[in-house]
């Protein structure tokens, strides 16, 4: 998928999560994030869709090779997860988990 194809699912995606009162749109590391009660939990970064999950799911996924944690600097994010481009059809559902996890 380019990354305008990318852009477009992930644009309908935050409109979708916008309808959740509890939702807003912020910014982290220099993205549009979607929060929950003031909290991130999913932005589209240069090279995926970033998601904060369980540190267990995040290892999860990246044992099954849908993503990778992401790296900041040198510092790597045990709750965050990147997905690349390829798998954009998880990513609905990865959000969604990603805002139940932050939002609880």
């Amino acid at each position: 998928m380019t990354h305008s194809g990318a852009k477009t699912s992930y644009d309908t995606i935050v409109a979708q999560c916008l309808k959740d009162a509890d939702v807003s749109l912020g910014k982290m590391l220099n993205a549009q994030s979607l929060r929950v009660k003031g909290k991130s939990f999913a932005y589209l970064g240069t090279d995926g869709l970033v998601v904060k999950l369980p540190a267990s799911d995040v290892s999860d996924l990246e044992r099954r090779d849908l993503g990778k944690r992401l790296v900041v600097g040198k510092r790597v994010m045990k709750e965050w997860l990147v997905v690349s481009n390829a798998h954009f059809d998880m990513w609905s559902e990865l959000v969604a988990q990603a805002q139940a996890f932050v939002g609880r």
